[in-house]
């Protein structure tokens, strides 16, 4: 049979799609939620249904059941990120987090006995619609996607007309999936935006048009339904997010540390969270020569290195002249309409690119991360919060630094604001307090960067480090620390 045809048998409204959903489903959503309408016509059956486990890996709209009243029906488990929208379902224990690591998340579904494993029973996605050769991409996000519509029972694809196409691995064949909707979200202007925000609060309504016009129309349908999800207090961190945010003074000094370790010819990789992923806005590469990129996740700014001479990825022993990504999310507009169908930038799957014998096989790679704290031994948390609430999930932070550290001359930097909570706190602590979560285990604890310098910690004892780490603390909390240490380590 030809695509064409497979096609035309697979094509079905989102409301018949979904009608394959069967109680006790697991049903599985992929990084980031994106499906514009299948998770919407799921939600209407609700009175059809019993015992759904929604597996979402990451955060995205409410589609109505993490609304309260729905916990019977439908049982939320987030694995790998949570993010502003869903944190307070983990917090009210509405919502469960799985940890892991993408290099070994497909492990479990591929290695274990099948009593012990969660096996996906639906999987819907977004794509573009198929190429004269049947082919359909995962567009700007490819992420875990492919990996995942082959472990998949049944895969239903939203074909979306907007999405671009990439070289590298980002893409399936029709024949490959069960079910085919074609949906494309009308741009969200101005003036439909300020429709929308009509029924939400003054005070919302100034916050939220504030962040939206700040979006390029085309990126609009991504994080509206989710910024509508967050509570008011907490929209102050959607700019950041998003990568619309100036970023502040000290992010701005952390890039001038950071650029001091950067040398020609490194492959870097930036994570999404700050200050890391705002490097690059404050020109923390220039100046640099001949650098690589091998990243999870693009930042704002990164293609325009390329298109200043900056990176050029020929002196990459791997994926030579190449940047490689698993996803483009973090770009403008601008970037991602470069990215299109151009053989300079590629796409794959998010295990193969963060996983650590990936990256070990760079040379020269260069990881760039962030962490909430780390403790004067050099353990290191980017996951949680006043103990042990959990903020975020690490992503690849984990595999790409403990890769960065076995690559030949790689090495791994992890950047911290000296203070949080408005400078009440130091970040830089004697220890953790009990709960925390230790994302990067000391021994590759490697180069960490404040604003008040930078600690080189390889190689040293656990005296010297504390004596590192304590000079690019805030001062308001330095004595102190020293007392700590002096009791610590003598």
């Amino acid at each position: 049979m030809k695509w064409q045809e497979q096609y035309k048998s697979k094509l079905r409204t989102a409301e018949e799609a979904v009608k394959v959903v069967k109680s006790g489903d697991r049903i599985f959503t992929p990084l980031i939620v994106k499906d514009n309408t299948l998770s919407t016509a799921l939600f209407a059956r609700r009175n059809e249904l019993k015992d759904i486990k929604i597996m979402r890996s990451g955060h995205g709209p409410n589609p109505g059941w993490l609304s309260p009243g729905y916990d019977d029906i439908f049982k939320v488990t987030l694995s790998l990120f949570i993010g502003d929208s869903a944190r307070p379902l983990v917090d009210a224990n509405k919502a469960e987090f799985q940890p892991g690591v993408f290099s070994l998340e497909m492990k479990s579904l591929d290695e274990r006995p099948i009593e012990d494993r969660k096996d996906i029973d639906v999987f819907f996605v977004i794509t573009s619609p198929p190429d004269e050769n049947g082919f359909m991409s995962f567009g700007f996000d490819l992420w875990h996607k492919k990996e995942y519509v082959k472990r998949s029972k049944i895969v239903i694809c939203e074909c979306d007309e907007r999405q671009i196409r990439t070289y590298g691995d980002n893409y399936i064949h029709v024949s490959e999936v069960d079910f085919l909707v074609e949906y494309t979200p009308p741009l969200l202007t101005d003036q439909i935006i300020k429709e929308k925000l009509a029924k939400e609060t003054p005070e919302r309504q100034k916050k939220l048009w504030e962040i939206m016009s700040g979006i390029e129309v085309e990126r609009r349908n991504e994080w509206f339904p989710i910024l509508t999800g967050v509570k008011t207090e907490q929209l102050a961190f959607a700019p950041k997010m998003i990568g619309t945010a100036e970023p502040d003074p000290e992010v701005k000094t952390i890039a001038k540390y950071v650029s001091e370790i950067i040398k020609d010819g490194d492959v870097l990789q930036f994570g999404g969270g700050s200050p890391s992923s705002q490097l690059v806005q404050c020109g923390v590469l220039n100046g640099k020569k001949d650098l690589g990129i091998h990243t999870e996740m693009a930042c704002r700014g990164l293609l325009q290195a390329v298109w200043d001479g900056i990176i050029t990825n020929e002196r990459k022993n791997i994926h030579t002249g190449k940047s490689i990504f698993a996803s483009l999310m973090g770009l403008s507009q601008k970037e991602i309409t470069w990215a299109n169908q151009n053989p300079l930038c590629e796409l794959y799957s998010v295990n193969y690119v963060t996983n650590t014998k990936t990256v070990a096989s760079v040379n020269n790679y260069t990881a760039i991360n962030s962490a909430i704290s780390i403790d004067l031994t050099g353990q290191i948390n980017a996951e949680t919060i006043l103990g042990g609430r959990m903020w975020n999930g690490a992503l690849g932070q984990v595999d790409q630094h403990i890769g960065a550290m076995l690559s030949k001359g790689g090495k791994a930097i992890t950047c911290v604001r000296s203070t949080g909570l408005g400078g009440a706190v130091s970040r830089i602590v004697a220890q953790h307090e009990p709960g925390t979560v230790v994302s990067i285990p000391r021994y590759y604890a490697d180069y960490i960067v404040s604003e008040y310098g930078v600690a080189k910690l390889l190689g040293k004892t656990q005296r010297e480090r504390a004596q590192e780490l304590i000079n690019i603390t805030h001062p308001n909390f330095r004595e102190d620390l020293r007392k700590q240490a002096a009791k610590f380590f003598g």
